[in-house]
């Protein structure tokens, strides 16, 4: 899913001087987040179609290069987590200092329940949640699922292949061949 980003002036902030609140609206997975610019500008300021300050503005120069900054950060944030295949959200994108190694995969958070349930002496469980962890990746083919890949066309191609390896049929039943 691709990431928008908006630049707009709060006009629920006006300020005593009439100027408004520049904030920066990023969209990812149908989830918002907004994020203070901390620049103030009076409505003439702003263009909204090219999301750029005016030149009449005295500092238009220096507040473009900063949204350009900024813009540039954040999608330099999203190349990162697309590139190494880990999941994120809108909030890791925007915020400051987010390692981006520290995303949890399917395995990953599958083998913490499993040691949790093992610690707690649910030992069946635990051996019936690595079975099914396990069967899942290598359904799926890879090591490194991330939960945005497990959608509901993965699972019930997953739930099928199991059903058929189970049929009589599929195992060699004498009755049924």
């Amino acid at each position: 899913m691709a990431i928008t980003y908006k630049l707009f002036l709060d006009e629920r902030t006006q300020k005593s001087n009439k100027k408004y609140a520049l904030k920066l609206r990023i969209t990812y997975n149908r989830k918002h987040k907004v994020i203070p610019m901390n620049i103030e500008l009076h409505k003439q300021e702003w263009n909204t179609d090219t999301q750029k300050v005016k030149s009449s503005h005295p500092n238009a120069a220096l507040i473009n290069i900063k949204i350009n900054q900024t813009l540039n950060e954040i999608q330099e944030k999203s190349l990162k987590y697309e590139t190494t295949d880990k999941v994120y959200s809108v909030e890791d994108l925007s915020d400051n200092g987010g390692n981006i190694n520290s995303y949890i995969t399917f395995q990953s958070f599958a083998d913490q329940e499993i040691e949790s349930m093992t610690k707690a002496g649910r030992i069946g469980n635990a051996i019936t949640y690595k079975t099914a962890k396990n069967k899942l990746i290598a359904f799926a083919g890879r090591e490194e699922l991330r939960f945005e890949q497990i959608d509901y066309k993965l699972l019930n191609n997953f739930t099928n292949s199991m059903l058929a390896c189970k049929s009589p049929k599929a195992q060699g039943d004498i009755f049924h061949q």
